[in-house]
Parts: C-alpha cells; sequence; structure tokens
C-alpha cells in the first residue's frame, strides 16, 4: 500500500510498507447550508465535536478548506509482534540486501526476521488516498496525538484539491523520494505550524519532534539505513517547502502538484529547481539500478564529512549500482556521472570513503573508454535495447563484502546535520539574504563541529535527534558570512 500517506513513527513508514488493522468506524457526514436568495451556496462541513477545531486550524495554516468531511478511526495496535518468517521469505531479503552488505550499510549478520518483523509495526496515524479514511494509532487525548491528526488532516485535504491519481507517476527511485518528500513535507510544514500554536488547558503545547526518531528497540538501531531513508522525506521534505515557498518560486498548491523531477533539489534546495538525477533515458534500465541522490549522500556521508559528500552529489548528475560476485563475495560498483571527467573533489571524497573502509576490500577506478556500454535487451519483439553510454573519467567506487560495517549514527546524525543545514537556508531566505549570503550560512551551519557533536553525544544517550539547531548557530552564522562580505 504505498499510496498510502503516514505520519512517521516505526521502521514500518521507512519500508513504506505499510499494514493496517482495518475497524468499523461510524462515518461522518457532510452537508449543505441552506443558501439565501441570491446568495451563492456554501459548502458547510460537518466534523466531530474533537475534530472540527483541528481540522478548521488546518484549513487556516493551509489556506484550503475541506470540500467533505472524512472518517477518522482509532486504531489499537499491539507493539512488538514478532512475525514468522519462513526460509523463502528469508532467502529474498537477504538475496535484496547483498548490495547493502557489499557496501557496509548493514551488517552482514544482521537477522532478517527483526526486519520482516518491524515491517508489521504501525506508524502514528495513515491516510489513504484510496479508501479516502484516517486510521491513528496512537491516543488522540494528547498533544502529539493531536499533532499527528493535523498531519494526517493535511494529507486528507491536499488529496482533494490535487488528487493522486493527477499526479505524475514516479519512475526512478530519485522521483519516487521527491514525490514522497513533497507529500510528507508539506504535511510536516503544517504539523509544525500547528504544534507552535499556544494550547489551551489541559494541554500543554508540544515542543517540535526530532528530525530522526529511531525509536528505542534493537531492531530499528540494527536497521539504521532503512531508518535514515524512511525518515528523510519528512525531515528534507519540510525543509524543501518552505525553502520553496520562501524563495517565492512556487506557489504551495504547485509544489504539490507538480512535484519536483528529482531528489537532488530536495538534498540540496540552492541547487537549480530543474536540476534532473537520472543516468538513463527516457526510462529506466531494468539491469543497472539507478541509486537516487538521497542515497548517494547517506553511502558517501556514512564515513566521509557530509560537506563532502553533498558536494560529489551535487557534482554528478545521476549515479549506476550493479552488483555481481567475485571470489564469491557480494560485490557493488557504485558509479557517479559526474558533470567533468575525472573531477578532483569527487576522487578525494571516494579515496576517504576507502582509507574509512577498509582498502582491502574497497578501491575507486574510472571509466577508460568512451562509450563504455550497459546493455539491456529489447521489452517487446519490435522495441530496441536500452543502451546508456558512460563517459570517460566517471568515477568507480568498488566495495565487497568484508568492508567494515558503518557505525551506529553514521547515517542519522550525517541527515540530522544536513536537515539543519536546509532549514538554514529557509531560514535565511525568510529574512530576506542573498543567494550568496545564504550559501554561506547553510555551509556554516552544516559545519559546524559543535552540531555535529552534539549530536553524536545525543544519539548516544536517547533515541530521538533533532536537527533543530539552537537559533545561536544560525546567528553566528549569520554574523561570520557578513564579516566575509
Amino acid at each position: 500500500m504505498g499510496a498510502q500517506r503516514s505520519r512517521r513513527g516505526g521502521l514500518i513508514v521507512l519500508l513504506i510498507a505499510i499494514v493496517v488493522v482495518g475497524i468499523v468506524a461510524t462515518s461522518v457526514t457532510v452537508a449543505r447550508a441552506d443558501p439565501s436568495p441570491g446568495e451563492k451556496s456554501v459548502r458547510v462541513v460537518q466534523w466531530p465535536e474533537a475534530i472540527a477545531p483541528i481540522a478548521h486550524r488546518v484549513e487556516l495554516i493551509r489556506g484550503l478548506r475541506f470540500r467533505h468531511s472524512v472518517p477518522v478511526r482509532h486504531v489499537h495496535v499491539q507493539r512488538g509482534t514478532t512475525v514468522p518468517v519462513d526460509a523463502r521469505t528469508r532467502a529474498t531479503f537477504e538475496t535484496a540486501l547483498q548490495p547493502l552488505v557489499a557496501l557496509g550499510l548493514v551488517s552482514g549478520d544482521n537477522d532478517v526476521a527483526s526486519l520482516v518483523s518491524t515491517m508489521y509495526e504501525s506508524p502514528a496515524g495513515v491516510y489513504s488516498p484510496e479508501s479516502k479514511v484516517i486510521r491513528i494509532f496512537v491516543p488522540t487525548g494528547a498533544a502529539f496525538g493531536h499533532a499527528v491528526l493535523a498531519h494526517e488532516l493535511t494529507h486528507a485535504l491536499e488529496d482533494q484539491h490535487f488528487r493522486q491519481g493527477d499526479r505524475p507517476t514516479p519512475r526512478t527511485a530519485s522521483q519516487a523520494i521527491a514525490d514522497r518528500a513533497v507529500v510528507e513535507g508539506s504535511a510536516s510544514l503544517v504539523e509544525r505550524w500547528y504544534v507552535h500554536e499556544q494550547w489551551k488547558a489541559p494541554f500543554q503545547r508540544e515542543a517540535p519532534s526530532g528530525a530522526v526518531d529511531l525509536g528505542t528497540s534493537t531492531p530499528l538501531r540494527q536497521w539504521e539505513w532503512f531508518a535514515a531513508l524512511g525518515t528523510a522525506p519528512y525531515a528534507l521534505g519540510l525543509e524543501y517547502v518552505d525553502a520553496t515557498l520562501a524563495r517565492g518560486d512556487l506557489p504551495w498548491g504547485r509544489i504539490v502538484a507538480y512535484p519536483p523531477s528529482s531528489d537532488v533539489v530536495v538534498v540540496d534546495p540552492l541547487v537549480s529547481p530543474g536540476s534532473l538525477w537520472q543516468a538513463t533515458s527516457p526510462i529506466p534500465s531494468a539491469l543497472v539500478r539507478e541509486p537516487a541522490a538521497l542515497e548517494v549522500f547517506l553511502v558517501l556521508a556514512s564515513r566521509v564529512d557530509p560537506a563532502d559528500a553533498l558536494e560529489a552529489v551535487v557534482h554528478s548528475a545521476g549515479a549506476m549500482l550493479t552488483t555481481y560476485e567475485r571470489d564469491g563475495r557480494p560485490c557493488a560498483d557504485l558509479t557517479l556521472l559526474t558533470r567533468t571527467p575525472d573531477d578532483p573533489a569527487v576522487n578525494a571524497t571516494l579515496d576517504e570513503w576507502i582509507a574509512s573502509a577498509g582498502a582491502a576490500n574497497a578501491s575507486r577506478s574510472s571509466v577508460a573508454n568512451f562509450g563504455s556500454r550497459v546493455l539491456e535487451p529489447a521489452r517487446t519483439p519490435t522495441g530496441a535495447p536500452t543502451v546508456l553510454l558512460v563517459k570517460v573519467g566517471a568515477p568507480v567506487l568498488t566495495s565487497c563484502r568484508g568492508v567494515s560495517a558503518a557505525p551506529f549514527g553514521s547515517f542519522v546524525v550525517p541527515l540530522a546535520q544536513l536537515v539543519g543545514r536546509n532549514a538554514a537556508i529557509a531560514r535565511a531566505l525568510r529574512h530576506g539574504l542573498d543567494d550568496t549570503t545564504t550559501a554561506c550560512v547553510a555551509q556554516a551551519v552544516f559545519t559546524d563541529p559543535q552540531v555535529r557533536d552534539d549530536l553524536r553525544r545525543a544519539l548516544g544517550s536517547q533515541p530521538t535527534i533533532s536537527a533543530n539547531h539552537p537559533r545561536r548557530v544560525y546567528r553566528r552564522a549569520v554574523a561570520g558570512c557578513a564579516s566575509n562580505l
């Protein structure tokens, strides 16, 4: 049910695979007010008493009106259920994880049964565009439950104005992440503004949620790669929508109706809005996987400075990942389609990654001959094969099973740093800073060693770390950039 839109919570949303427990609930109704003579008919949407103030506030924040109410069902679920895994399922998962093991993104010693079990955990809430029903899996009598409901109501509201069926269908991993980032980022931005309002007794205003929430279970920490990938569309998507609105490039509705063509603009809102991230054209190849810009960033940032990882991403126009066996070990080749051949900055970043992973099992090469080809046979009797040409000098990172597994914190800390950077971009744009100063502020926040150290310490002592950096970090960055002008 990948089309469902959910408020993050557990590895369930991280894998975008949701199992919902259905219950019978009383549906709500939509009524029309009787129009006065000569007056335009006004639609009055009726909500249950407990939901009405939240729905109306979501309308005000979002600048849209509900065309009809939607059922809201409160579902009680039992957490921590173990799901049996048969041999076939285990083999399927282990095969799919081989590229991640080859790159050291997950440990080959992890039991896939724990990953499968977490797929059946429920998120905090979910809205289904198909059934037009909201399901809430947390108690709603407190501030957190209200925030979750505001998030899901935003999904329902936007679905009434920008139907999912009318939106472009993602065809690549990059497009899928961009699409999800816009959908979840928009709802998360409404949730943020809703949370910031003062609550009347007996409720207390809830502090902004952490950018990365791993929960307290061991499996969630064992599969940190998936945790980061699943959380990123919410956290990065929020800052992308906020930065785009602050810049004034697009109205909010158009951002949602027409997601960006690639996720590179979500990873870095400072790049050109039309930037592409695609290796094959016009269709992806079935033989070569195309990692999204977010995935490449996390792969690199797990072992090198996140600023260097981001620079390698923006210096590229796409990536390819091929997997194979060498001496009985799974190996992976990550090819970056750099904009210039033998890019020294990208090569230096890959060399640093190799040094951290272990040179005995990782190496760097480059495409030597122009016209190196990746072929996919024709899909139909009359069709033509797909041919991919790789330019000379494109760097290739090779990694095989045996590299050291990235330690805990290698993905969520760089992600939180990136979210903080992009939040600084949105704030700087809202403060009217020019593009040069905004870029300077973003870099200063991104590379602040105190922020990095604080994030690492926080992750070691609690399950949630926040990218809501103290305002002093932003002010210090602005002052430093202003003095350099």
